[in-house]
C-alpha cells in the first residue's frame, strides 16, 4: 500500500504560491536570529549537578522554577540550551527576538544601565538558590543547588542584551579546567548594586532637568545647597550638581508645618472610622445589654425591634469524671474527622487513577505547548513524573535531558518538580514542517517518579497527531520507575496502517 506524505498538501500549496516559500524563508532567518552564540567542549568545562547530570540539562526544571516564583524578566534571563550529541558543542538561543549586543560591547551608560536591571535579578535567585538548598525537603536542596551553579559563567563575553533584555548564555559552565565556581556573576550584582547612583541634572542638549526646575528658588538658598562644578568631557558644556544635606529639610518650616498638618488630617479620619463602625453596630445590633431598660442602644439611638439577647448556657454540677469525658468525645471527635479527611483524599485519588486522561491537546494549549506538523502527546491522571521518550531514526534520543534532536522539540514536560505538580500534567514532543525525517520512530513511557500511586500501576494515553488531527491514540499502564517501556513505532512520512 502506498504511503501517504502528511506534508505533501503544503508542498503543493507552496508550489501554487511563492509567497509561502518566501514566508518559510523568513522563518528560518528569524530562527537563525535568535541563536546568541555556540559554545565550544572544548573550551568550557560544565558543572554537574548532584544527581549526575549537567547543570544546563536541566534547563526545563530550572525553568519552571523561575517560572513558580519569580516574573517574566527572571524567566528570560536564561538563554536556552541546545546541545550537540555528536560533539558535545552548545547553542544558546534567546527566549525574546531582536537585535543581541554583548554587554562588554556597550558604551559606558548603557553598560551601567543594563547591569542595574541585571543584579536585582541575579541577586534574587541567589537567595531563592541559598534558601533551597537549607531545606529539609530533598528536591527542594536538589534544585537550589542547580540554581546556584546556573548562576555561574566563564566570562562577562557571555552576557548578552536583546530588546533591552540581560540574557545570559554558556551558563552552569566555567573555563576549562577544575570545574570551581568562580562567582563572577555574584560579583557583577555587587559591583552594580553597591555603586551609587547619582542622576545628572543636565540631559545630552545641556538643558536642566524637569527634576530641577521643580525646586523653588527659595527651597535651594534655605537648604544651603552647594554646586559643584565640572568641566565635561569631550568639549561638553559644564556639568553641574546640586548637594543637598539629610538635615536640609528638617530646618526648613514650611516642610514641619505641612507634618503637623498631615497629622492633624490623619487623626481627623481615624476618629471618622471609629464613629463610622459604632453607627453601624449600633443600627444593625450588634452590641447592646441583656435588659431593655439598660440597653445602650435605647440610651443612644434605638434602631431595633426588640431589647438584645445574650445566650445563656445551663450551669452542668461538678463531676469528677467531666474533665475525663469531655478530653475523650474530643479525640473522638478528632479521629472522626481525620478518617473522614484521609477517605475523601483515597477516593479522589482513585477517581483520578482509574479514569482516562482527556484530550492531550487542551492540555498542551493549556501548558503554553506548540501543535506543529508533527505531535507526540502523553497525558495521564495522577500527580507521579510521567517521561515520554522518542528514539528517532537517526539514532538519537529526545527525552527530558535531550529536549532537541532529529528537528523535535519537547517543549512541555510536568510534574518533574515536587513544586509544579499536577493531577492533569502533560507532556509534548512536536516537529516543524521541514524537521520530521522519514524513518521509523520507537515511542516509550517511563514512570521516572512514583508519587500518589505508590506501588500500583500508573494509566497513560499516547496521541500521535499530524497537523493538528488525530491519527493513533494508544492507551496502556506502567508500574515501577525508572524502566521506559516501548508503547508502539510509527513511519515518518505517515499513513494509515
Amino acid at each position: 500500500m502506498t504511503e501517504r506524505c502528511p506534508f505533501s498538501a503544503t508542498d503543493r500549496l507552496h508550489r501554487r504560491n511563492p509567497s509561502h516559500e518566501r514566508g518559510a524563508l523568513k522563518k528560518r532567518i528569524a530562527v537563525a536570529a535568535d541563536l546568541l552564540e555556540t559554545t565550544r567542549q572544548a573550551d568550557l568545562q560544565p558543572l554537574v549537578a548532584p544527581s549526575g547530570v549537567a547543570v544546563f540539562q536541566n534547563f526545563s526544571q530550572i525553568r519552571a522554577e523561575l517560572k513558580r516564583k519569580f516574573s517574566e524578566e527572571h524567566i528570560r534571563l536564561f538563554a536556552q540550551p541546545n546541545a550537540d550529541p555528536a560533539t558535545g558543542d552548545v547553542q544558546w538561543y534567546s527566549p525574546v527576538g531582536g537585535i543581541r549586543r554583548r554587554l562588554s560591547e556597550l558604551d559606558s551608560k548603557t553598560r551601567a544601565r543594563v547591569e542595574a536591571k541585571l543584579a536585582p535579578l541575579i541577586n534574587e535567585i541567589s537567595t531563592h538558590a541559598d534558601q533551597l538548598q537549607k531545606s529539609g525537603n530533598e528536591i527542594d536542596r536538589l534544585m537550589g543547588s542547580n540554581l546556584a551553579q546556573a548562576l555561574e559563567i566563564p566570562s562577562e563575553d557571555h552576557i548578552f542584551v536583546v530588546e533591552d533584555q540581560p540574557i545570559i548564555a554558556a551558563w552552569g559552565h566555567v573555563p576549562r579546567g577544575p570545574a570551581t565556581p568562580i562567582r563572577l556573576l555574584m560579583a557583577l550584582a555587587d559591583r552594580a548594586l553597591n555603586q551609587p547612583q547619582i542622576p545628572d541634572p543636565l540631559d545630552n542638549k545641556g538643558q536642566t532637568r524637569v527634576e530641577e526646575q521643580l525646586v523653588p528658588a527659595n527651597l535651594k538658598s534655605a537648604a544651603q545647597a552647594q554646586i559643584q562644578r565640572s568641566l565635561g568631557r569631550d568639549g561638553d558644556p559644564a556639568r553641574y550638581r546640586l548637594v543637598v544635606s539629610s538635615t536640609t529639610f528638617r530646618s526648613l518650616p514650611f516642610v514641619s508645618t505641612n507634618v503637623a498638618w498631615l497629622s492633624t488630617l490623619l487623626w481627623a479620619l481615624f476618629i471618622l472610622i471609629l464613629f463610622i463602625i459604632g453607627y453601624l453596630l449600633l443600627k444593625y445590633c450588634a452590641i447592646g445589654w441583656p435588659v431593655a431598660r439598660d440597653d445602650i442602644r435605647h440610651a443612644i439611638i434605638n434602631f431595633c425591634d426588640g431589647p438584645a439577647v445574650i445566650a445563656s448556657v445551663p450551669a452542668v454540677p461538678d463531676n469528677p469524671r467531666q474533665g475525663a469525658l469531655l478530653d475523650k468525645l474530643r479525640q473522638l471527635e478528632r479521629s472522626i474527622e481525620e478518617k473522614r479527611r484521609a477517605c475523601a483524599v483515597d477516593s479522589r485519588r482513585n477517581a483520578d487513577s482509574t479514569r482516562r486522561p482527556a484530550d492531550g491537546r487542551s492540555r498542551v494549549e493549556r501548558e503554553g505547548g506548540r501543535i506543529g506538523a508533527v505531535n507526540l502527546i502523553l497525558t495521564w491522571n495522577t500527580d507521579d513524573d510521567l517521561d515520554l521518550h522518542v528514539r528517532c531514526p537517526d539514532g538519537s534520543h529526545i527525552y527530558f535531558a535531550n529536549q532537541r534532536s532529529c528537528g523535535a522539540v519537547l517543549d512541555v514536560d510536568r510534574n518533574m518538580s515536587q513544586n509544579t505538580l499536577s493531577v492533569e500534567p502533560v507532556e509534548n514532543i512536536y516537529w516543524d514542517e521541514a524537521g520530521a525525517a522519514p524513518g521509523e520512530y520507537v515511542v516509550e513511557v517511563d514512570r521516572y517518579k512514583s508519587r500518589s500511586s505508590g506501588s500500583q500501576t500508573s494509566r497513560f494515553r499516547i496521541e500521535l497527531r499530524i497537523n493538528g488531527r488525530q491519527v493513533e491514540v494508544r492507551d496502556g499502564t506502567i508500574e515501577g520507575e525508572k524502566s521506559p517501556k516501548q508503547v508502539f513505532t510509527f513511519k515518518l512520512p505517515y499513513g494509515p496502517r
